[in-house]
């Protein structure tokens, strides 16, 4: 039965004290990293078409035709207990087992970690390292993501574009609205999901900090567990502000499929402002 002081920082990351002031005292510590993975896409357009996914829904999958990737949600718990003598760690991957050996990879490098600390070659035995191989992991994650909706972006942006030349509606122009609004309720909620995995980096700075209570981490190490998370930090508010641009790029290729739907003489009227003729 647990027992102690409980504790919900404002960062998003959970933690409580067990049995505190006596010899069996033990910090919990625990988060969702939230998850966004770009992979092949696995199904045909028709399928897609028939789908009972959402796309304007961004708890579910999101589909970028032409780069024919699908970017799929999900997440990672984090469980870890620092005893007076004993830190342990556990790790639940709730991804989508379809992608095993692409998803294995941080899990191959934390025992590739935590094998070196066993050979002596570095000290870095502890479970700890779980934050710092999940976490860039994520990150890495995160980039493909940004890359190939970036990548999507700009394609629409060219279709929307060439209509605009035309000077007439393209055959795909439902689709291309659709999937523009599609991409907005997405980059929206991937920027909260980034600022939320930022905030749990800066809340594990803080956490981490002791390293006594973190046993197996050697004070002889050249960059401290909270060195290494602020600099993942940063990689993360790097992502963050992509993320907000992408944000404006889609609803400024928005406001030109708007254009599109105007009259050629009106369209010319907007995009070509008149001089007031006392100006003349």
């Amino acid at each position: 039965m647990m027992s102690g002081a409980g504790k919900i920082t404002p960062f998003g990351l959970l933690s409580r004290t067990l049995r505190p002031g006596t010899p069996s005292e033990a910090r919990l510590v625990w988060y969702v990293v939230p998850i966004r993975i770009s992979v092949p896409c696995s199904d045909d357009q028709q399928r897609h078409a028939l789908s009972n996914n959402n796309p304007n829904d961004p708890s579910g999958y999101l589909h970028l035709e032409t780069v024919m990737k699908d970017v799929r949600s999900s997440s990672i718990a984090i469980h870890m207990r620092h005893g007076q003598q004993t830190t342990t760690a556990l790790c639940i991957d709730s991804q989508d087992g379809r992608w095993f050996e692409y998803l294995d990879k941080p899990y191959v490098r934390l025992k590739e970690v935590l094998g070196q600390g066993e050979r002596g070659i570095e000290s870095v035995e502890c479970p700890c390292a779980l934050h710092l191989v999940i976490l860039s992991s994520a990150e890495r994650w995160w980039q493909e993501v940004i890359k190939g909706f970036n990548n999507e972006v700009l394609a629409r942006e060219r279709q929307v574009l060439e209509t605009l030349v035309l000077m007439e509606l393209s055959p795909h122009h439902g689709e291309i609205t659709k999937s523009l609004h599609a991409l907005v309720a997405h980059v929206q909620r991937y920027k909260s999901e980034l600022q939320t995995a930022l905030r749990i980096i800066r809340g594990l700075e803080d956490t981490t900090a002791d390293h006594s209570k973190c046993h197996g981490v050697s004070s002889q190490q050249p960059m401290s567990l909270p060195s290494h998370l602020a600099e993942i930090g940063c990689l993360f508010e790097g992502l963050i502000l992509v993320v907000e641009e992408l944000e404006k790029k889609v609803l400024r290729v928005i406001q030109l499929v708007r254009l599109t739907y105007l009259l050629p003489t009106d369209r010319d009227r907007v995009l070509v402002p008149t001089v007031p003729q006392n100006l003349v």
